[in-house]
């Protein structure tokens, strides 16, 4: 499997020996009333700088977080096949803004890098119980430190069972799940780790496995079963015809869907006889160049371009999502969802199934946005959110999985130009299920899907 960048995953940096003296302060503010501590001396922290274990976040080049390693079990035993975090420590008025997450984010991509068991410890009084669970971790049996109670959790570095076993997909399939989606040279946007696991419900249920080092995705509603491509490179003839054979015992009318073109091209001739493959001309991914992305510059775009003049006029502030803001976007997000349901009401038609669903959906985003690597931002008006952006980035390409503005004129422009302007660095290309009227990418002649004899909804770019 690839390597994954722990930097560029979480913003954080190796601590190096400069970082010494921060490292230690921080540390020495969890001393409190805990006997024998000595995660602040000079050979703890020295040592974790030597093998790089120890990670920093920072604010204006000043240390403000800092996360150690142990290469230990629990029971504080050296042990080569565990890891543990020995200490994290993230200063008062640095707390709530994601810094703690990204620095358990790091441990968890050191850990999945060297496919060893990830122990984390936390005192009972300390009520972090719920917050590790979040970020993926189960509960093990407690342990007891000068006679106080603390909980213990780990987190190992592959979950996903080989086929036919399917698992339920966590937040603790994130880092594995992404090592294979690497392989895939077209990402669709049903397939990226943050649509599927926020989508996952009770009314669709999103189930993983492993098959010839690639990533089975089966979804489950009450009208059908059906898979996703498989999230990999390898060995894809063999295991899209064993997929098939496997999915006839689950339901006759089942298939892939929202396969990208270039699976169906490397396949065998012999294997595309046995398949009947279709183009899907009502459901798209559009891909959009930044060049053109955010600007409505087109002529054909004269009056979302004027809609946008007049909301940039009024000096809209943008920003991007702290811990601070969630409260905000939520409340703005359930305005929205009141007002939409109201239209609806008044026009006598009924809040549709997939509205619904991507409230529930965008609900779950905010509340995981830090361990999902997402990036969110809101546009202000007179310090008011008038609309919020909610995105993955995979290699350069962004994501946009949600984008809510309120009715104002040129307030949905606007907080596309000022997305795609503050946010999106480094990318080329942004993928959103949405034409806006500029001119689209067509990639690779578009994505198509198949099953057994049968049609089933897919999506192609076009």
């Amino acid at each position: 499997m690839r390597h994954l960048d722990i930097d560029k995953m979480t913003n954080v940096d190796k601590a190096t020996r400069d970082d010494l003296g921060a490292v230690k302060e921080l540390n020495a503010l969890l001393r409190l009333d805990i006997d024998n501590f000595y995660w602040d001396s000079d050979d703890y922290i020295i040592s974790a700088l030597k093998e790089e274990r120890c990670y920093v976040v920072k604010d204006n080049d000043e240390v403000k977080g800092s996360l150690i390693i142990e290469r230990r079990s629990p029971d504080g035993e050296y042990n080569q096949d565990s890891l543990a975090i020995g200490i994290v420590t993230v200063i008062s008025e640095y707390q709530k803004k994601g810094f703690g997450t990204n620095l358990i984010e790091a441990a968890k991509v050191f850990a999945f890098r060297e496919k060893k068991r990830l122990y984390v410890e936390s005192f009972y009084e300390y009520e972090k119980l719920d917050y590790y669970k979040k970020l993926g971790f189960k509960e093990d049996d407690p342990k007891e430190y000068g006679g106080r109670p603390y909980h213990v959790l780990f987190l190992d570095p592959e979950n996903i069972p080989e086929f036919p076993d399917m698992k339920q997909i966590d937040i603790g399939d994130r880092l594995q799940y992404l090592s294979y989606l690497e392989k895939m040279p077209v990402v669709p946007s049903d397939v990226t780790f943050e649509n599927l696991f926020v989508y996952d419900a009770a009314g669709r249920q999103i189930s993983l496995s492993t098959m010839n080092n690639n990533v089975i995705i089966r979804t489950r509603s009450e009208k059908e079963v059906s898979l996703y491509p498989p999230v990999g490179n390898n060995r894809l003839d063999e295991t899209i015809l064993d997929c098939l054979d496997w999915l006839k015992t689950e339901s006759e009318e089942a298939g892939f869907t929202c396969v990208p073109y270039h699976q169906v091209e490397v396949l065998k001739q012999e294997t595309k006889k046995k398949l009947n493959i279709v183009k899907d001309r009502n459901s798209f991914d559009y891909l959009y160049g930044m060049a053109s992305y955010g600007t409505f510059n087109m002529p054909s775009l004269r009056t979302l371009r004027q809609n946008l003049t007049h909301f940039l006029d009024k000096n809209p502030e943008y920003k991007d999502l702290t811990y601070g803001m969630i409260d905000e976007v939520s409340d703005f997000q359930q305005y929205w969802m009141k007002d939409y349901t109201e239209r609806m009401q008044k026009a006598n038609k009924p809040v549709t199934d997939f509205i619904a669903k991507e409230n529930e959906a965008i609900t779950k985003a905010l509340s995981l946005c830090k361990t999902l690597g997402l990036k969110i931002g809101a546009i202000y008006l007179d310090g008011v959110i008038e609309g919020f952006t909610i995105a993955s980035i995979h290699k350069k390409t962004a994501y946009i999985h949600f984008e809510k503005a309120s009715r104002k004129r040129g307030a949905y422009q606007a907080l596309i130009h000022l997305f795609s302007q503050s946010a999106l660095e480094n990318i080329d290309t942004v993928n959103k299920e949405q034409d806006l009227g500029i001119p689209v990418s067509v990639l690779e002649g578009g994505i198509f899907c198949w099953r057994n004899n049968m049609y089933n909804k897919g999506r192609i770019i076009d």
